[in-house]
């Protein structure tokens, strides 16, 4: 950023093909990989079908967690950045941060990629003024000051990095919490926010809903979900020692994917026809009686009026 040069953030579920797509539409000219082996190979192999990139380089793991880590061998022609940092003086390093920054204001700062649920990703440009929006974010919907400790749950590569727990956080005086998650496990999730006492937390609506489901779990009740998106919804019932919503989402859910509701919006008479069903849910569980929604999904499209039972084993 003090350089000057636009960044792009990238998740580590991108692939070869997107790593194309993507140094071939902003013209790429360096790339930087961490060494885990699938997304380090998936930016090897994509380079030689990016021609604007002129650099390469990667960042090693920490030492501890690199032990545990396939042997890393990097590619002919790699830069090697902990080595290259390690080249630098202590007076270079001190010139560098007294020298006024390269760019600021309008100039371009960084480059999004969208998240392509409609299409191909699309890119999206946003200047130095950019973090200076999220204060906003941070002050009034996160509410937080110089003596909380924040965690957003977002991949670096995701724009919920940014503006969920970077910029108007810190400008704010927040610190933040960050736990380097090899999958998502709920239960560990949950340990560390309130060890480390933790008072504000932020993450996207499917993470909240594994948390809820591992907290019905210890307490030994039966969850009712619900979901709406547009006019469409969902409901389940989850005992304890069902698998819930892995049979759903997926084992290990990490992904922050959008839907139809982020062009209509979730709409209010979609969310009492779900609420409604939820309730029956809870009013069968209370009385012991009728047909629950244990191991099925309810599924309701109010704008075809159409209803299914999916079943989940």
């Amino acid at each position: 950023m003090r350089l000057g040069a636009v960044y792009i953030p990238a998740t580590i579920q991108l692939t070869k093909k997107d790593i194309i797509y993507r140094c071939a539409a902003a013209s790429v000219q360096a790339i930087f990989s961490i060494t885990e082996k699938d997304i380090y190979e998936a930016a090897a192999k994509a380079l030689p079908e990016c021609p604007d990139v002129r650099i390469a380089g990667f960042v090693r793991s920490d030492p501890k967690e690199e032990a545990s880590e396939p042997i890393f061998q990097a590619q002919e022609g790699w830069l090697d950045l902990n080595e290259q940092i390690a080249l630098i003086s202590d007076e270079e390093a001190k010139e560098f941060r007294n020298k006024n920054p390269e760019a600021g204001g309008e100039d371009p700062m960084l480059l999004y990629f969208t998240s392509g649920t409609t299409g191909m990703p699309k890119m999206v440009l946003h200047d130095f003024n950019h973090p200076l929006g999220h204060i906003v974010t941070a002050h009034y919907w996160q509410q937080l000051g110089p003596h909380d400790l924040h965690i957003s749950v977002a991949d670096t590569g995701w724009a919920k990095c940014g503006w969920g727990k970077i910029y108007g956080q810190w400008i704010c005086g927040a610190a933040n919490f960050v736990y380097d998650m090899d999958r998502f496990d709920p239960a560990r999730l949950m340990e560390k926010l309130s060890y480390y006492k933790v008072t504000t937390f932020c993450a996207p609506p499917t993470i909240y809903r594994f948390m809820i489901q591992e907290a019905a779990r210890k307490a030994s009740i039966p969850l009712v979900s619900g979901a709406i998106a547009g006019t469409s919804g969902q409901v389940t019932t989850i005992f304890p020692q069902d698998k819930g919503f892995e049979l759903i989402y997926g084992k290990n859910y990490e992904k922050n994917l959008k839907g139809i509701e982020t062009r209509v919006g979730n709409l209010s008479f979609c969310a009492f026809f779900v609420a409604s069903i939820q309730a029956s849910e809870v009013i069968k569980l209370l009385l012991n009686r009728g047909q629950i929604l244990r191991n099925r999904l309810f599924i309701a499209d109010l704008m075809s009026n159409s209803y299914e039972i999916m079943d989940l084993k």
